[in-house]
């Protein structure tokens, strides 16, 4: 299932949305990364990332 914004609890950054859930910036802010952080890890550029970014990106993207 697919949350908004704020159902996250998080501000949307904008007001039209052409898909729905969450974009790779609010998925980093709730993961506590940054969004060039995150989208290396999306694209699987890990190399150097800590267990504990890869679960908290896991733990954001499970809810979203």
């Amino acid at each position: 299932m697919k949350i908004s914004p704020e159902q996250a609890g998080i501000p949307s950054y904008r007001e039209l949305r052409r898909v729905p859930g969450l974009h790779r910036q609010e998925v980093a802010q709730l993961a506590g990364v940054s969004t060039d952080h995150y989208t290396r890890v999306e694209r699987g550029s890990i190399r150097g990332v800590s267990e504990s970014v890869l679960e908290a990106v896991a733990a954001v993207e499970a809810t979203a």
